[in-house]
Protein backbone atom coordinates (compact mmCIF):
# COMPACT_ATOMS: atom_id res chain seq x y z
CA UNK A 1 0.00 0.00 0.00
CA UNK A 2 2.68 2.39 0.94
CA UNK A 3 4.37 1.70 -2.93
CA UNK A 4 1.47 2.34 -4.41
CA UNK A 5 1.05 5.84 -2.55
CA UNK A 6 4.88 6.77 -3.37
CA UNK A 7 3.93 5.79 -7.13
CA UNK A 8 0.96 7.91 -7.01
CA UNK A 9 3.04 10.94 -5.47
CA UNK A 10 5.82 10.48 -7.70
CA UNK A 11 3.24 10.64 -10.59
CA UNK A 12 1.68 13.62 -9.36
CA UNK A 13 5.22 15.41 -8.76
CA UNK A 14 6.58 14.52 -12.48
CA UNK A 15 3.66 15.56 -14.01
CA UNK A 16 3.59 19.17 -12.13
CA UNK A 17 7.40 18.99 -13.05
CA UNK A 18 6.29 18.58 -16.78
CA UNK A 19 3.50 20.79 -16.82
CA UNK A 20 6.15 23.85 -15.14
CA UNK A 21 8.27 22.88 -17.63
CA UNK A 22 5.66 23.76 -20.72
CA UNK A 23 4.63 26.37 -18.68
CA UNK A 24 8.44 27.80 -19.68
CA UNK A 25 8.54 26.82 -22.79
CA UNK A 26 4.84 28.41 -23.70
CA UNK A 27 5.30 31.15 -21.76
CA UNK A 28 2.23 31.19 -19.77
CA UNK A 29 1.54 29.15 -16.26
CA UNK A 30 -1.51 27.61 -15.47
CA UNK A 31 -2.73 29.80 -12.35
CA UNK A 32 -6.08 30.46 -11.50
CA UNK A 33 -8.12 33.51 -11.77
CA UNK A 34 -9.32 35.58 -8.23
CA UNK A 35 -13.22 35.41 -7.68
CA UNK A 36 -13.16 39.40 -8.49
CA UNK A 37 -10.91 38.83 -11.59
CA UNK A 38 -13.77 36.55 -13.00
CA UNK A 39 -16.70 38.31 -12.26
CA UNK A 40 -14.33 41.56 -13.58
CA UNK A 41 -13.78 40.02 -16.55
CA UNK A 42 -17.67 38.45 -17.01
CA UNK A 43 -18.28 42.53 -16.86
CA UNK A 44 -15.90 43.82 -19.36
CA UNK A 45 -17.01 40.90 -22.01
CA UNK A 46 -20.92 41.54 -21.11
CA UNK A 47 -20.07 45.93 -21.50
CA UNK A 48 -17.30 45.72 -24.55
CA UNK A 49 -18.71 42.45 -26.30
CA UNK A 50 -22.30 41.64 -25.30
CA UNK A 51 -23.87 40.68 -28.93
CA UNK A 52 -20.68 37.73 -29.61
CA UNK A 53 -21.63 34.21 -30.13
CA UNK A 54 -18.73 32.68 -29.40
CA UNK A 55 -16.08 33.69 -26.99
CA UNK A 56 -12.73 32.38 -27.15
CA UNK A 57 -10.34 31.41 -24.16
CA UNK A 58 -6.23 31.34 -25.12
CA UNK A 59 -5.15 29.04 -22.19
CA UNK A 60 -7.93 26.76 -20.12
CA UNK A 61 -5.43 26.12 -17.57
CA UNK A 62 -7.25 24.32 -14.82
CA UNK A 63 -10.59 25.06 -16.11
CA UNK A 64 -11.90 27.16 -13.19
CA UNK A 65 -12.28 30.46 -15.35
CA UNK A 66 -13.89 28.68 -18.55
CA UNK A 67 -16.26 27.04 -16.32
CA UNK A 68 -17.17 30.61 -14.64
CA UNK A 69 -17.86 32.07 -18.04
CA UNK A 70 -19.58 28.66 -19.59
CA UNK A 71 -22.21 29.75 -16.26
CA UNK A 72 -22.02 33.29 -17.12
CA UNK A 73 -22.73 33.14 -20.95
CA UNK A 74 -24.83 29.67 -21.07
CA UNK A 75 -25.90 31.19 -24.23
CA UNK A 76 -22.57 31.49 -25.61
CA UNK A 77 -19.87 28.85 -27.25
CA UNK A 78 -16.95 29.26 -25.11
CA UNK A 79 -13.85 27.58 -27.06
CA UNK A 80 -10.56 27.12 -25.11
CA UNK A 81 -7.69 25.99 -25.87
CA UNK A 82 -4.46 24.64 -24.03
CA UNK A 83 -1.12 23.56 -24.64
CA UNK A 84 0.04 21.80 -21.56
CA UNK A 85 -1.03 18.07 -20.80
CA UNK A 86 -1.40 18.33 -17.63
CA UNK A 87 -3.84 21.22 -17.11
CA UNK A 88 -5.46 20.10 -20.50
CA UNK A 89 -6.38 17.09 -19.15
CA UNK A 90 -7.38 18.28 -16.07
CA UNK A 91 -9.52 21.16 -17.70
CA UNK A 92 -10.94 18.22 -20.01
CA UNK A 93 -11.84 16.03 -17.02
CA UNK A 94 -13.68 19.14 -15.41
CA UNK A 95 -15.60 19.84 -18.52
CA UNK A 96 -16.55 16.59 -18.63
CA UNK A 97 -18.56 16.34 -15.00
CA UNK A 98 -19.81 19.73 -15.61
CA UNK A 99 -22.83 20.89 -16.15
CA UNK A 100 -22.06 23.05 -18.88
CA UNK A 101 -22.25 22.04 -22.90
CA UNK A 102 -21.04 24.91 -24.19
CA UNK A 103 -17.56 24.18 -23.60
CA UNK A 104 -15.19 23.20 -26.21
CA UNK A 105 -11.53 22.48 -25.63
CA UNK A 106 -9.11 21.93 -27.97
CA UNK A 107 -5.47 20.66 -27.11
CA UNK A 108 -3.11 22.94 -28.81
CA UNK A 109 -1.89 26.14 -30.12
CA UNK A 110 -4.59 28.87 -30.41
CA UNK A 111 -2.30 31.48 -31.87
CA UNK A 112 -1.87 28.71 -34.87
CA UNK A 113 -5.65 28.01 -34.99
CA UNK A 114 -7.10 31.16 -35.41
CA UNK A 115 -4.41 32.19 -38.27
CA UNK A 116 -5.70 29.17 -40.11
CA UNK A 117 -9.19 30.27 -39.53
CA UNK A 118 -10.64 27.13 -37.47
CA UNK A 119 -11.69 28.97 -35.23
CA UNK A 120 -13.16 33.00 -35.19
CA UNK A 121 -14.95 35.04 -32.21
CA UNK A 122 -15.84 38.55 -31.33
CA UNK A 123 -14.20 37.67 -27.95
CA UNK A 124 -11.13 36.63 -27.22
CA UNK A 125 -9.35 36.52 -23.61
CA UNK A 126 -6.58 35.27 -22.00
CA UNK A 127 -3.98 35.48 -19.25
CA UNK A 128 -0.52 35.51 -21.03
CA UNK A 129 3.04 36.80 -20.66
CA UNK A 130 4.22 39.92 -22.08
CA UNK A 131 6.48 37.95 -24.08
CA UNK A 132 3.98 35.90 -25.61
CA UNK A 133 1.79 38.53 -26.09
CA UNK A 134 4.86 41.07 -28.13
CA UNK A 135 5.65 37.82 -30.40
CA UNK A 136 1.94 36.92 -30.94
CA UNK A 137 0.40 40.57 -31.09
CA UNK A 138 0.07 40.11 -35.19
CA UNK A 139 -2.01 37.27 -34.92
CA UNK A 140 -3.98 38.80 -32.01
CA UNK A 141 -4.23 41.88 -34.65
CA UNK A 142 -5.96 40.07 -36.86
CA UNK A 143 -8.59 38.03 -34.90
CA UNK A 144 -11.44 38.78 -32.60
CA UNK A 145 -12.80 42.46 -32.48
CA UNK A 146 -12.46 42.70 -28.71
CA UNK A 147 -9.01 41.36 -27.03
CA UNK A 148 -9.53 40.76 -22.92
CA UNK A 149 -6.12 40.73 -21.63
CA UNK A 150 -5.59 39.66 -17.75
CA UNK A 151 -2.57 42.20 -16.35
CA UNK A 152 -0.43 42.07 -19.00
CA UNK A 153 -0.40 44.84 -21.68
CA UNK A 154 0.03 43.96 -25.61
CA UNK A 155 2.99 45.81 -26.92
CA UNK A 156 2.44 48.58 -28.99
CA UNK A 157 -0.72 48.54 -28.81
CA UNK A 158 -2.93 51.43 -26.33
CA UNK A 159 -6.08 49.38 -24.62
CA UNK A 160 -9.44 50.87 -25.35
CA UNK A 161 -10.55 50.39 -21.45
CA UNK A 162 -8.75 49.33 -18.21
CA UNK A 163 -11.04 47.72 -15.59
CA UNK A 164 -9.40 47.85 -11.78
CA UNK A 165 -9.96 44.11 -10.57
CA UNK A 166 -9.70 45.34 -6.91
CA UNK A 167 -8.15 41.80 -5.92
CA UNK A 168 -5.24 41.00 -3.89
CA UNK A 169 -3.52 40.91 -6.39
CA UNK A 170 -4.55 43.91 -8.06
CA UNK A 171 -4.41 43.45 -11.15
CA UNK A 172 -6.19 44.77 -14.86
CA UNK A 173 -8.70 43.91 -17.81
CA UNK A 174 -7.27 45.79 -20.86
CA UNK A 175 -9.82 45.62 -23.62
CA UNK A 176 -8.14 46.11 -26.53
CA UNK A 177 -10.43 46.74 -29.80
CA UNK A 178 -9.58 45.65 -33.79
CA UNK A 179 -10.69 47.56 -36.38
Amino acid sequence: MIKILLLITAFILVAFAFSFIFSFIFGAPPINSTPKTKKTMAEAIKKHAPNTDTIIEIGSGWGDFTTYIAKTFPDKQIITFEVSPLPYLISKLHFKFSKYKNITLYYGDAFKALDEGKVKADAIFFYLCTALLKSKRETLAKHGKYLFSHTYKIYGREPIDVIKTHDYIRSDILIYKND
